[in-house]
């Protein structure tokens, strides 16, 4: 690794906050840290998850400086207000652009959506290289989920932001093949585009037995079948197959419906268990990353949901921490797909189409039956860290 890589990263999130998006890139920038290079970070101020939560402004972490920069703490209940966040964190961004040095690479994410131009804007006229690291793709997401029209003016306003970024752009992470053909589409060379997928946090994960359990102690679960959705909760995320069954399970005892983590979804999951009185259904919120093995190993089965819409645009990484603790998943959403590909490739899981309710309960059903529950554990898939791939792609954009 070339020494001295001056390496700067962008996004709205990140240590300490506890989502998916910010674990990542928290472990590519130490991992950058540990090979030599000089991190910054320019992010938000303010907890994803929670925006009353503030962070200190400046802070050093494992040789990462970060500058956390002042946003506004309305949240995501409001489209109007989701924006006004937006736009107040990009202001601040480019505020504190103007005044910063050249870095010899620019790492930018997708959140806020397309955050990416301040980082093409700023090595076209500062110098250095961008990577565009695509965790979901926008403005394709917004109008899948029904808050853009695609024939608008906003909409037409975005596509063309979001193909300025592509074009100027160097070197572009896809997060599976689906993603980069939606990429390609917009008519991007595919030279230029690399596949590397999220990674389970393999030293932060194990597989731990029910007995020995504490979170199961915690949450009082011992006895329970557990059917577990963990992540976030958020439109491209339909979860009406999975309430639905806790609705028509409700008078079996030995269900617990749990849902952990946030997004706006997560008053839908609580409006659904107060209508129909489901005690049932049990909600936590996102759980810090050294819990994960605790969380993650107390469900018997776990659940990932995705969009029909959404194949190419987004990319559930919950998967990856469920395969390496080894816990049975069922995939409800499209076959067709990078989970679903997992399922056909790697020979595990189960996968519906959404509506499948009943064929959902036969699964919980059959699975609760085993004599020992634990016996239904698949064998642990580790889908390691692709920091030599990152490490590599750096230097050589870099050149």
């Amino acid at each position: 690794m070339e020494e001295n890589l001056k390496v700067l990263i962008l996004s709205q999130t990140f240590y300490p906050d506890n989502t998916s998006i910010a674990q990542h890139e928290t472990d590519l920038a130490v991992d950058l840290v540990r090979e030599g290079c000089s991190v910054t970070v320019l992010t938000s101020c303010r907890s994803y998850d929670n925006p009353q939560v503030l962070h200190p402004s400046r802070e050093t972490f494992k040789g990462i400086k970060i500058k956390r920069l002042y946003t506004t703490g309305f949240g995501k209940k409001i489209k109007l207000l989701r924006i006004t966040d937006a736009g107040i964190f990009f202001i601040n961004i480019f505020q504190n652009l103007l005044f910063s040095p050249k870095y010899d690479i620019v790492v930018g994410l997708t959140l806020p959506p397309l955050l990416a131009i301040m980082g093409v804007l700023f090595c076209l006229f500062r110098g250095g290289k961008f990577i565009y690291w695509v965790m979901d793709l926008n403005p394709d997401e917004a109008i899948q989920a029904g808050m853009l029209r695609e024939d608008s003016f906003l909409a037409n306003i975005l596509e063309k932001v979001s193909r300025f970024c592509f074009t100027r752009s160097p070197h572009i992470i896809a997060l599976d093949k689906y993603m980069k053909k939606r990429i390609e589409k917009k008519g991007i060379d595919p030279g230029k585009i690399s596949i590397i997928p999220p990674w389970a946090h393999d030293n932060d994960l194990s597989s731990i037995p029910h007995r020995e359990n504490p979170f199961r102690k915690e949450h009082n679960l011992d006895s329970k079948f557990v059917i577990m959705y963990s992540g976030n909760h958020s439109l491209i995320h339909p979860l009406d197959t999975l309430l639905e069954s806790a609705l028509k399970l409700r008078d079996v005892s030995q269900y617990v419906f749990l849902f952990i983590g946030g997004g706006i979804r997560v008053q839908d999951v609580l409006r659904f268990k107060q209508i129909h009185s489901l005690g049932n259904i049990v909600y936590l919120p996102y759980q810090p990353r050294e819990k994960l093995k605790y969380s993650l190993s107390s469900a018997d089965l776990h659940v990932v949901v995705m969009g029909n819409r959404f194949v190419g645009t987004v990319h559930p990484c919950k998967i990856y921490g469920i395969m390496c603790v080894g816990r049975p998943f069922v995939f409800i959403g499209p076959k067709e797909s990078h989970i679903g590909d997992i399922i056909s490739q790697e020979g595990i899981g189960y996968q519906f189409e959404h509506g499948q309710t009943e064929l959902l309960i036969k699964l919980i059903n059959k699975l609760s039956k085993l004599e020992d529950i634990e016996k239904g554990i698949i064998t642990q898939v580790s889908h390691p860290w692709m920091g030599e791939k990152w490490l590599k792609l750096l230097v050589k954009t870099s050149r």
